[in-house]
């Protein structure tokens, strides 16, 4: 009896934790719309294997230019805007910034991305190769989000208004972008 009671309250509970709106929504809602496309993208690496030869290396082309396309220019972003940010709200003192592992998951997300690349390029190009290395890319990548999310985000959602957050880290993404 006491366990149904405790699934009942657990929603109640977790909304009554849940902030009302976060400053980094806008943040948030773009991570979403990333790891959608990640999932389309764990697909088309997921079929390489089943498809003919020819149209294996088209596909790993396709796949090595949306991480380009889309995870690289996220990177830099981050690198120039989001990271900074968050690393003028912590204590000062540390060796490294506060965003340091951050900054070093882009390294060896570059660095993939670059393998893959390499690994798309030949005329008879390895599938397993690709795939294993393009899953080790989503799963790192997953895995930077969530650490985004669950620790940078939170930090930058206590230290900013909704209107701070826009001038300082959204209003710099559209001029980025421009």
């Amino acid at each position: 009896m006491q366990t149904l009671l405790l699934l009942f309250m657990l929603p109640l509970v977790a909304t009554a934790a849940a902030p009302a709106t976060r400053p980094t929504e806008p943040f948030r809602a773009e991570h979403v719309a990333l790891v959608r496309e990640l999932d389309e993208v764990a697909a088309k690496v997921g079929s390489i294997p089943t498809l003919p030869a020819a149209r294996q290396r088209e596909e790993m082309k396709a796949i090595v230019g949306f991480f380009k396309e889309h995870l690289e220019p996220h990177a830099g972003w981050e690198e120039r805007v989001l990271y900074p940010a968050v690393d003028r709200r912590m204590p000062t003192g540390a060796l490294e910034p506060f965003t340091a592992s951050m900054r070093n998951d882009h390294k060896v997300v570059g660095r993939w991305i670059g393998e893959l690349d390499a690994l798309a390029r030949p005329q008879t190009p390895d599938p397993t190769a690709f795939t294993r290395r393009a899953d080790n890319l989503l799963g790192l990548v997953r895995a930077h989000f969530e650490a985004e999310e669950e620790v940078l985000l939170p930090i930058l959602d206590r230290t900013m208004s909704a209107d701070e957050f826009k001038k300082e880290i959204l209003d710099a993404a559209e001029n980025a972008h421009q």
